[in-house]
C-alpha cells in the first residue's frame, strides 16, 4: 500500500472520514463565531464535502454492525476489526472471502424520502440507486470479477438497509414493481428496471428456481445455510450506540 493510499479496514476508514468531518465543522464554526459573519462560498464548499463524509460514516457504521451480525451468526470467521471495506476496490460495499463461502453486500444508509398519504416511499433517485445495487448483486460487477477472478456463482448476497418506520414497506413496494412498463415516465428508472429484469433472467437460466421469490428477509441463521439464489434483505435499526461509537472513535 502506498503512503497516500486510502485506509482499507472499516474502522480505519471510519476514523478518517470522522476526523475530516469534525475538523471541518469545528474550524468553520470557530471562525464564524469569532468573526460573527456569514459563511463564505469556500466554507460552503467545505461543508458540502463534510456532508459527504456524513454519508460515508453512516454507511460504514451500518456495515460494521452488519459484519458483527455475520460474526454472531457464525457466517464468517474473520476478525471484525481487520475486515477490509473499500467499495472502490471491487465495486461492493462489502465483499468477504471465507474458505468455504463468498459474501457480497450492498449497504444503504438512507431512509425513504418521498412523502405519500400514508407515509414515505423511496424517491426516484433512491429507487434507481437501489435497483442498480440489486442488479449488481445478481449480475456480478466487472470490477470484482476482473480483479478477483473467482467464481461468484455460489456467492451469498445481501442488501443491507437502515431501518425506519417505513423502510420495509417502501422496499417491498419497490421490489414488487421491478418490471419495466410503458407507464414509467422516468427513462433512467425504466432503464434500471430493464437492466435488472435482464440480469434476473440470466441469473435464473441455470436452474429451475425462476418462479421462486428472490428476496428474503434475513433475521438469523443458526444452521449456517443460505441460498445463493436469493438476495437476503437485512434491516438494521438506528441505534444511538452507533453515535457513541463514532464519538469514541474521534477521541481515540
Amino acid at each position: 500500500m502506498s503512503k497516500n493510499a486510502e485506509p482499507q479496514t472499516i474502522d480505519a476508514r471510519l476514523k478518517k472520514f470522522n476526523n475530516n468531518l469534525f475538523e471541518c465543522l469545528i474550524r468553520i464554526y470557530d471562525d464564524y463565531k469569532i468573526k460573527n459573519r456569514e459563511l463564505s462560498f469556500e466554507e460552503m464548499i467545505q461543508m458540502k464535502s463534510a456532508l459527504s463524509d456524513v454519508n460515508n460514516i453512516i454507511t460504514l457504521l451500518i456495515t460494521r454492525k452488519f459484519v458483527e451480525k455475520l460474526k454472531e451468526d457464525h457466517l464468517i470467521n474473520a476478525d471484525v476489526d481487520k475486515i477490509d471495506s473499500n467499495p472502490n476496490a471491487n465495486g461492493y460495499d462489502l465483499l468477504l472471502l471465507e474458505s468455504n463461502k463468498i459474501i457480497i453486500a450492498e449497504v444503504k444508509g438512507n431512509k425513504p424520502c418521498k412523502k405519500i398519504s400514508d407515509g414515505y416511499i423511496y424517491g426516484s433517485d433512491q429507487q434507481k440507486g437501489i435497483i442498480k445495487d440489486l442488479t449488481g448483486l445478481i449480475k456480478i460487477k466487472k470490477k470484482a470479477s476482473k480483479k478477483l477472478q473467482i467464481d461468484f456463482h455460489n456467492a451469498i448476497r445481501f442488501m443491507v438497509l437502515l431501518d425506519s418506520k417505513y423502510t420495509k414497506k417502501a422496499f417491498e413496494g419497490l421490489t414488487s414493481n421491478l418490471e419495466p412498463t410503458d407507464s414509467d415516465s422516468d427513462n433512467d428508472l425504466k432503464k434500471a428496471k430493464q437492466d435488472f429484469a435482464e440480469a434476473l433472467r440470466n441469473f435464473n437460466k441455470s436452474d429451475d428456481k425462476s418462479d421462486d421469490k428472490i428476496f428474503e428477509e434475513y433475521t438469523s441463521n443458526p444452521n449456517n445455510s443460505l441460498d445463493s439464489k436469493k438476495i437476503y434483505v437485512y434491516y438494521i435499526q438506528p441505534d444511538d450506540n452507533l453515535i457513541s461509537e463514532l464519538l469514541d472513535n474521534k477521541n481515540n
